[in-house]
């Protein structure tokens, strides 16, 4: 079987019908797409709500996994698994054989780069790079642009800021991702960062 082919079956088996047009296969036995969408909000706000747990607050692979399985969980068995076959917008996503291995590199520049009391723009430009790599992994099925989203506020902690989520607007977001995605420029992410980061009164 060749891999566009074994791609297409592995990617059936998580969809109602056809693929990326369909329902996904969901716990709660939804089909409406209306009605799947109400629940996933509902339980990502209730994750976020009730708070991570630490192993999902580790700047890891790991805890990016563990964030995940919290987030969406209770709607999909493979929440906090990586996607196993490949997709992409335009250009395809990182190959799935290769996501642990660029994640563990991704995550190891970050830790070596983020400290508390950054400067703001230095802030910006690692953040934004970061968000715009992890989008080109897409590590999962469904759900990474909400995950990095939390990943985002927990960097920010990390570094001394805060995030004002609601300042995000979506369509901003998924033009800089698809920018960040296709041409490795950063520069829609740092926008967004630069609008919706408050400076702590400490600094």
């Amino acid at each position: 079987m060749s891999s566009i082919k074994s791609d297409l079956v592995r990617a059936k088996s998580y969809f109602q019908g056809e693929v990326g047009f369909s329902p996904m296969i969901n716990k709660l036995g939804i089909t409406q797409q209306a009605m799947l969408d109400k629940a996933e909000a509902f339980y990502v706000e209730m994750a976020h709500k009730q708070g991570f747990s630490k192993q999902a607050q580790v700047l890891s692979a790991d805890g990016l996994k563990q964030m995940h399985k919290e987030m969406f969980g209770d709607v999909y068995a493979w929440a906090g698994t990586y996607r196993d076959y490949t997709t992409g917008r335009g250009v395809p996503f990182c190959l799935p054989q290769y996501i642990e291995a660029n994640l563990a590199k991704l995550y190891n520049k970050l830790n070596q780069q983020i400290h508390p009391n950054m400067n703001k723009q230095d802030f910006i430009k690692m953040t934004a790079e970061f968000i715009g790599e992890l989008n080109a992994i897409h590590p999962f099925i469904d759900g990474n642009g909400r995950t990095q989203r939390e990943v985002l506020a927990i960097i920010a902690d990390k570094a001394g800021f805060l995030i004002d989520m609601n300042k995000f607007d979506r369509s901003s977001w998924y033009q800089s991702a698809e920018e960040a995605h296709l041409f490795a420029t950063y520069q829609g992410f740092e926008n967004i960062l630069s609008l919706a980061m408050i400076i702590p009164s400490s600094k």
